[in-house]
């Protein structure tokens, strides 16, 4: 499947998406949407058809009452995303991330964006899916250890969502995982997750206040950057990654988008810089610089 589709049919796309969506079509009905959409005659039709068929895009089925004919159904774009990011993924999500997996996690991120979108989106995803995911852990080890002490089930699910057993406090409508089920609302829920956190969380308002996915989706290629971000993201579990790695994972981006800045120290220590005050200060066990 080639999901990289020119601009001209990725707009086709789009349009016969939003009259059709999952349902089925036939020929004339897609006809006249693109006619009455974007002044596409019925000749060329044929050929928005032809190459999003070529492109995998949509599914195409004989129509049971007449041979000659064809019945349309298009690819969602969540099928679509998963397709073209992690073909390879199947089964359940991986629940560590080395250094090298989260390299590569952080490529593919990186080829999506390029320069086009400001490479703080791919911090403030990644630290919000680490939170989401330590708070499920929470909740997990808080529910069976309730349970242990006695809890009905139901008792021990209500006990688990007090927050003295979580780090941060998350509505939990505002969870990565219920965040994804409504994709194509995503931009307004993570602005309201995001606002909620801020709230809750003061410690973290800095994070979350600069952050504006409304803004940001404005384009239809952004909104379709931030889901594709999503979904790249959702592949892995980050509840047992290590701060360190995430730390990692920081620098990384930071060499990525910004090296300059990263070269002279401007936005973090570089590692020589940090060998180099460790030599000289030549801490003792039990000392911290």
């Amino acid at each position: 499947m080639n999901n990289n589709l020119p601009k001209w049919l990725e707009r086709q796309y789009a349009v016969l998406l939003e009259s059709f969506g999952s349902r089925e079509f036939r020929f004339p009905e897609a006809a006249k949407v693109l006619e009455e959409s974007s002044q596409i005659p019925e000749n060329q039709a044929k050929v928005v058809l032809a190459e999003l068929r070529k492109s995998g895009v949509i599914k195409v089925r004989k129509d049971p009452t007449d041979a000659r004919k064809r019945i349309y159904r298009l690819v969602s774009p969540q099928k679509r995303i998963q397709q073209a990011l992690f073909p390879e993924i199947a089964g359940p999500h991986k629940t560590t991330l080395t250094r090298g997996e989260l390299e590569a996690l952080l490529k593919r991120a990186a080829d999506l964006i390029r320069t086009r979108v400001d490479y703080h989106y791919i911090l403030v995803l990644l630290f919000y899916k680490r939170i989401c995911d330590k708070w499920k852990a929470e909740f997990e080890q808080a529910r069976q250890e309730a349970l242990q002490d006695g809890f009905s089930p139901k008792e021990a699910e209500i006990e688990a969502r007090q927050a003295a057993y979580h780090d941060f406090d998350i509505p939990e409508e505002f969870l990565w995982d219920n965040l994804r089920k409504d994709l194509e609302h995503l931009p307004e829920n993570l602005s309201h997750a995001f606002k909620a956190m801020a709230e809750r969380n003061p410690e973290l308002r800095v994070i979350f206040e600069n952050v504006d996915f409304l803004q940001f989706t404005q384009s239809y290629e952004n909104s379709e950057i931030l889901r594709q971000l999503f979904e790249l993201f959702s592949s892995y579990s980050l509840k047992q990654t290590s701060p360190d790695i995430l730390g990692d994972a920081y620098e990384w981006i930071l060499r990525y988008f910004a090296p300059q800045k990263a070269k002279e120290g401007e936005i973090l220590t570089p590692r020589e810089v940090i060998r180099l005050m460790v030599e000289m200060l030549e801490p003792k066990p039990g000392e911290s610089v």
